[in-house]
């Protein structure tokens, strides 16, 4: 993570062509401030280094770093992008319910299709890279460590879809929505009625909810 984040703060570094190597210098400061913390008197007297070794050439890792670092700067903009136009799609339609309701379920399904396809790319991913340029346990790791915020993400928005297509459904015009909506409608009517006769009511509350009830929605 550190190098796909080209983080200068790590012993292992990567060079822009491809070169792996250690930097002994932050090995040895982090080792001259353990023995200082410890107690070492002569911890004080060990060198500045400044010296590289190489361990690898892994041009592969630098194109992974190109796409991680290209994916991080897309992905904040992106999803407010497509959210607007997805508002600005609904807003527009004639039947707004309607058009909420199929945005919504194409929003779950292909947010449901993406996790299936992190599965795959998965599969595809570790069996390209090893074992000719890392180990298939690296790989898992490294692919697993990448998506594990990704994986959660997805399966919360397709949640959010299902939900907002299920609220759309119910607000729609449909034969069976509308009967659904009267059915709801009648029986909380009557056990309004019911809490009424017996002193009970919500009050200035319930006023409220029903005169700003188009706002609520």
């Amino acid at each position: 993570m550190a190098i796909m984040q080209n983080s200068p703060d790590t012993a292992v570094q990567l060079a822009d062509d491809g070169v792996l190597s250690i930097d002994l210098g932050l090995v040895v400061e982090r080792v001259k401030a353990e023995l200082t913390t410890r107690g070492v008197g002569f911890a004080d007297l060990i060198p500045v280094i400044d010296r590289s070794i190489p361990i690898a050439q892994a041009d592969a890792l630098v194109l992974v770093r190109t796409i991680y670092q290209i994916a991080v700067a897309a992905g904040f903009w992106l999803p407010w992008v497509v959210l607007g136009l997805v508002v600005a799609g609904v807003l527009l339609a004639r039947n707004r319910p309607r058009a909420l309701f199929w945005t919504s379920a194409a929003f779950a399904a292909a947010f449901l299709l993406l996790s299936a396809g992190m599965g795959i790319g998965r599969t595809f991913f570790i069996g390209a890279v090893s074992p000719s340029i890392m180990t298939s346990a690296a790989a898992e790791a490294l692919f697993d460590e990448v998506t594990a915020l990704l994986g959660s993400t997805i399966a919360a928005l397709a949640m959010v879809g299902l939900l907002v297509a299920i609220w759309a459904w119910f607000a729609g015009s449909s034969r069976s929505a509308v009967a659904i909506r009267g059915v709801l409608g009648s029986g909380f009517s009557a056990i309004r009625g019911t809490w009424e006769g017996r002193g009970l009511s919500t009050g200035r509350l319930g006023l409220a909810v029903d005169r700003f009830h188009g706002p609520i929605h």
